[in-house]
């Protein structure tokens, strides 16, 4: 199946715009998910910082979003996997992500699933779902897949992911942010040629 991520060496130092304030988070459930999170979409000005912005156009990646993912202390594993679709296009995968977490010390696993034969044929485990920021994902019950991989980030370092493979993330205790950037050829170029061409120098 492969690797479905990769540690960068991009610099880790001043990513968010200094006159960025972290929004207080909506943790209100929604839909029927028992799990609380909260999700919201940037533009690129306003979230990050000119040298971040800038490291991305240099490589011929200029960033379209930067999303923050937040979930409160004592999360525990997903119950669902997940799969990423284009905000603007549900027709069109999220197809890899750069990211990273802030305001913690605390390392946190995604984990990367194979979707088994019960979890394919059965509809209702096979569902389109939008956060309350309208971020659609495909969904499945965590019991129809089995592991194929998993990595560990954390704030020291970007990590490449794969979003167009059903994914989740693990349990952790502490409150956690985490900033995924999303370049305009995300949703267009596959993580592997991402992976070879234009992040072939920053891979660790």
């Amino acid at each position: 199946m492969g690797q479905h991520w990769h540690n960068l060496s991009l610099d880790t130092t001043n990513i968010l715009n200094p006159q960025f304030i972290f929004p207080e988070p909506d943790l209100t459930p929604f839909m029927d998910n028992k799990f609380r999170f909260f999700i919201k979409m940037y533009e690129p000005q306003i979230l990050l910082s000119q040298s971040i912005i800038k490291r991305f156009e240099d490589i011929s990646l200029p960033l379209e979003l930067g999303v923050l993912f937040f979930r409160p202390y004592d999360t525990p594993d997903d119950n669902e996997v997940h799969i990423d679709i284009y905000y603007k296009d549900n027709t069109k995968l999220g197809e890899f992500a750069i990211n990273i977490l802030l305001q913690t010390k605390e390392q946190n696993i995604m984990r990367w699933h194979e979707i088994t034969k019960e979890g394919h044929d059965n509809r209702s485990t096979y569902d389109v779902k939008h956060t309350k920021e309208g971020s659609p994902y495909k969904n499945w019950d965590i019991i129809n897949s089995k592991i194929i991989d998993q990595c560990t980030m954390n704030n020291q370092k970007f990590t490449l992911v794969n979003t167009a493979v059903p994914h989740s993330i693990g349990q952790h205790q502490h409150p956690r942010w985490c900033l995924s950037l999303r370049p305009h050829k995300s949703w267009t170029v596959r993580f592997e040629e991402a992976a070879e061409t234009y992040f072939k120098d920053l891979i660790i």
